[in-house]
């Protein structure tokens, strides 16, 4: 996320956060004159659909656009921030419970393209990749603008503790259910030949509830219980403490399927892997293959998860054998990578660039 509120208000925007739809929605989905009235910019990410619950118990079902034609009628201008490629989700990402609906889709790709194509609205993508996939199925040749991902601004350089053990945590959450098994594969092997000079953390949700098509996850759970002297898993993503949770690892992995919905996503978690002290292992997408030619030392980018296993195994004898980044190498990385003033301008002129009715 690019987090443009947090962003804008240290660049001198005058910046309104809002928790939740019922206070500045309508009956009919629109946005209430009584938000619109001190509100020049809105920022609006992934627009699908608002599902309204009212007071009364009753659930009503607005696409976004309605909402985006009301702050256009208004004279405001509105962000459409993508990043994700969400009208191709594989069957097994959580996000397919709501993008694998036609009309759910169909809404998303009508509010980008109302958006990209007004005076008033400016498209966002935070990669090249993403904005091609959106270029190619949705907005066409109308104005689009990428904005890359960074972490927080105001990040300071924190040493953090590392376990004892060797530890490797596969993150990306409920995304690795599309290729849990070669994964699990991959650990408990790893788990198998180091045993207790190593620690596996599974980290978003938890395998021991999800049956894989060839391969009962519950077998490849407890071999990882027996072998591993240190075995975990993290069934949900604490984002409060994302940072924190993700500083106990030595190396994480993230999902490593190259599918639609998988190329167009940016660098972010190599990013935050950097700041917490973690070499990362990510897939050959775009962002990533091009994040580990520029940091090779902190990074590596696999084509397949079968090249998982012997990439672990490696790492951890470099680990053991010394050849191993230390923090003030992750830090010059991770310190590249905080939002700052300069960048937030910089996102402040992608927005000014919309013209108020």
């Amino acid at each position: 996320m690019k987090l443009p509120g947090y962003v804008l208000d240290r660049v001198g925007a005058n910046v309104r956060f809002v928790d939740g739809y019922r206070q500045i929605l309508d009956s009919s989905g629109r946005f209430r004159r009584t938000f619109l009235e001190d509100v020049d910019l809105i920022v609006m990410q992934r627009p699908a659909i608002f599902i309204i619950r009212s007071l009364a118990g009753e659930q009503k079902t607005f696409p976004h656009y309605t909402a985006i034609i009301s702050a256009f009628e208004a004279g405001k201008a509105v962000v459409v921030d993508n990043d994700d490629f969400v009208l191709d989700v594989p069957e097994g990402n959580p996000a397919h419970m709501v993008y694998g609906r036609q009309e759910v889709r169909d809404a998303h790709a009508e509010s980008v393209r109302l958006v990209a194509s007004s005076r008033q609205g400016v498209c966002t993508f935070s990669t090249p990749d993403l904005a091609d996939l959106y270029r190619r199925t949705v907005i066409g040749q109308l104005p689009s603008y990428v904005v890359e991902n960074f972490l927080p601004m105001g990040l300071e350089p924190v040493q953090f503790e590392k376990p004892d053990r060797f530890t490797v945590m596969l993150t990306g959450s409920l995304s690795h259910k599309v290729d849990w098994e070669p994964v699990a594969e991959a650990l408990s092997r790893f788990a198998s030949v180091f045993g207790d000079r190593v620690r596996v953390v599974i980290q978003g949700f938890d395998p021991r509830r999800y049956a894989g098509k060839h391969l009962d996850a519950r077998v490849i759970v407890s071999h990882l219980e027996s072998t591993s002297y240190d075995f975990e898993y993290l069934p949900w993503t604490d984002y409060s403490n994302y940072l924190l949770t993700l500083s106990k690892a030595h190396v994480i992995i993230s999902w490593l399927v190259p599918n639609a919905l998988n190329v167009g996503k940016s660098d972010i978690k190599a990013k935050e892997a950097a700041y917490v002290g973690a070499y990362f292992v990510g897939p050959a997408s775009p962002a990533y293959s091009k994040w580990a030619a520029h940091n090779p030392s902190v990074s590596m980018a696999l084509k397949n998860s079968d090249e998982l296993y012997p990439a672990l195994a490696q790492l951890y004898e470099q680990y053991e054998g010394g050849i191993w980044p230390d923090w003030e190498e992750f830090w010059s990385v991770a310190e590249r990578c905080i939002w700052d003033e300069q960048k937030g301008r910089m996102l402040l002129d992608v927005y000014s660039t919309v013209s108020l009715a």
